[in-house]
């Protein structure tokens, strides 16, 4: 059994002509937002063995302060450059060839990729993916390389506001 938690980043301060996507960072909205789901996800007692984010700011800071509320090692987060930006198969391939020790699994990312490759995942359309949504996706796999579209069982949604 493998668990893919996928996040979207909290809300990040919006952007302007001096500065660039990348660097921008968490609003005062978007630490809070981080701090309720990391609370939510402590909650749901998982044990995670990874998490892999974004090298962007405002993905970065999510990652961290979420990592931080599981006591998870800020030095055993992982940045992955190719889900900046990403295509949803890309996420897909990114998923496909995680490491097998690994059984449950963060990944802190954008939006629209994250909505779409949990739709996609799932076999159904989820209705919206605010800033922070946390989405818990379990598979009937021993191996990261058999993940298929449409095979995946919700096992949690939560937003800051839900």
């Amino acid at each position: 059994m493998k668990q893919l938690i996928l996040i979207r980043h909290a809300k990040a301060v919006d952007g302007s002509l001096h500065l660039h996507d990348f660097d921008r960072v968490l609003s005062d909205r978007g630490q809070q937002e981080s701090a309720i789901m990391g609370e939510k996800l402590v909650s749901k007692n998982l044990p995670i063995d990874a998490i892999i984010a974004s090298p962007a700011a405002r993905t970065k800071s999510t990652a961290q302060l979420i990592a931080t509320q599981l006591n998870f090692h800020l030095q055993n987060i992982q940045f992955q450059p190719l889900i900046y930006e990403a295509s949803t198969r890309t996420l897909f391939k990114i998923a496909c060839e995680l490491e097998n020790e690994w059984n449950s699994v963060i990944l802190v990312g954008h939006n629209p990729a994250f909505h779409d490759l949990a739709n996609s995942l799932l076999g159904k359309y989820l209705m919206d993916f605010p800033t922070c949504t946390v989405c818990g996706i379990s598979f009937n796999i021993e191996n990261w390389a058999d993940l298929q579209i449409n095979s995946g069982e919700l096992m949690f949604f939560e937003t800051p506001k839900g």
